[in-house]
């Protein structure tokens, strides 16, 4: 059936009486404001003026110096974010000195209320010939002073302590940030120059007494002046062994120089280091030989000479006739080593006078990181200069760029004559 029809709703009051203030002004959604995003903070850069290599101050033959004010410089400043600690380790340490002696560095856990934190450092010996117990030498110390991370040798310090300790390095952790701080700058060597007339090159580089020979590096970094195009092998980086050389090989990509290298040795000889470029060629025929300039120019003279003879056999003799065929061939190879040796004439025209130079540096490896030690060229790093805490300038630190330190009169890096 048909459903009954519904009576009207009775107008409310407010309806009766504004019949169009709700038609003329109908309620609006809210729109909420737009939310203002929060600005991160800007990364505290913990390291940004801290050093990546400091020269330590030298030790005396006597030892530590009386006066310790004297021995303290800083390594730059160090930022730490709220909450967070400082860590650091020394890398380099366990074979750095003879025999089964060490260096190592603590971290004074018992620090009193209101005191900077403070690592020790040890030379750490064991027994001696004579039965005396393994001692613990307290040789230097790390601490944070002002925000500046601040070293100091102690009185148990000496020469062979403080040499052995600028071949090791720290390094530093921060959160997820981490800087290594090699204890010395790199000393200014001079380049393997090609000498062709004596054949062979020489430097040699004092470098004390060497830390494990496993860890000491030779990397050739450029080859400089009219050399033809070159690479290594088997590798741009010699580890020096602890006996016998350690070498690599320029090979001349060019054709016409095929049988023409440059051998790249080094040898520990005591604490020296020797570095040496003996360049090679083999005449078809021979045995390969160190390549001298009067030499090479002697065996062109004698195959010039020896030609012409060939070539009137050559010209003489009938056609089919085995004499004929035995010069030709002598002529095919005669021709091969004249034309080797005078392209090699011109290599030695274009490189005599100290016009070929090979680059490299010298460093110890721990891991991914490493300490140079001696250096040809200016290196890329911006160290800070270290100053004397008592300069007031710790937290100035230097930002132009360091050349590498002169060799001393302790530690030549000196060319052979």
């Amino acid at each position: 059936p048909e459903p009954l029809p519904t009576e009207p709703t009775p107008p409310t009051p407010d309806q009766t009486q504004q019949p169009d203030k709700a038609i003329e002004n109908p309620q609006q959604p809210t729109i909420p404001p737009p939310e203002t995003p929060t600005p991160e903070k800007p990364k505290i850069e913990s390291f940004k003026n801290l050093a990546t290599s400091v020269d330590l101050p030298d030790i005396t033959k006597s030892g530590a110096q009386e006066n310790a004010n004297e021995t303290i410089v800083s390594l730059g400043k160090i930022v730490l974010p709220p909450g967070e600690t400082l860590q650091l380790v020394l890398l380099g340490g366990v074979k750095a000195l003879k025999n089964a002696d060490s260096i190592s560095m603590q971290n004074n856990l018992n620090i009193p209320a209101g005191q900077s934190p403070l690592w020790r450092i040890y030379a750490d010996t064991a027994s001696q010939e004579n039965g005396d117990p393994p001692k613990r030498i307290e040789i230097a110390q790390l601490k944070i002073s002002g925000g500046n991370l601040i070293f100091n040798w102690m009185p148990g310090a000496t020469s062979d302590y403080a040499e052995a300790l600028k071949k090791c390095g720290v390094l530093a952790y921060v959160q997820d940030q981490q800087q290594f701080v090699q204890l010395c700058r790199p000393r200014q060597a001079e380049p393997l120059v090609l000498d062709l007339d004596k054949g062979v090159s020489e430097v040699n580089l004092q470098v004390g007494s060497p830390p494990e020979l496993g860890n000491l590096r030779v990397q050739i970094t450029d080859r400089v002046g009219a050399f033809p195009p070159n690479l290594l092998q088997p590798s741009d980086i010699l580890e020096v062994q602890s006996e016998g050389e350690s070498e690599t090989t320029m090979i001349f990509t060019d054709p016409k120089f095929a049988n023409f290298k440059v051998r790249i040795t080094a040898e520990m000889n005591g604490q020296k280091l020797d570095l040496k470029a003996t360049a090679i060629y083999e005449i078809s025929g021979q045995d390969p030989k160190m390549f001298k300039a009067n030499d090479a120019l002697k065996l062109l003279n004698n195959l010039l000479r020896q030609q012409g003879p060939i070539q009137k056999t050559f010209e003489n003799a009938p056609e089919g006739n085995p004499r004929k065929k035995e010069a030709a061939k002598k002529l095919d190879q005669m021709k091969k080593q004249i034309e080797f040796l005078q392209d090699l004439s011109g290599l030695y025209q274009a490189l005599k006078g100290n016009q070929g130079k090979i680059h490299y540096s010298v460093f110890i490896q721990y891991g991914r990181y490493k300490v140079d030690l001696f250096t040809t060229q200016v290196p890329v790093v911006i160290p800070v200069e270290v100053k004397d805490a008592g300069q007031n300038s710790a937290n100035k630190p230097e930002t132009e760029q360091q050349p590498p330190k002169k060799p001393s009169k302790k530690s030549p890096a000196k060319k052979n004559p």
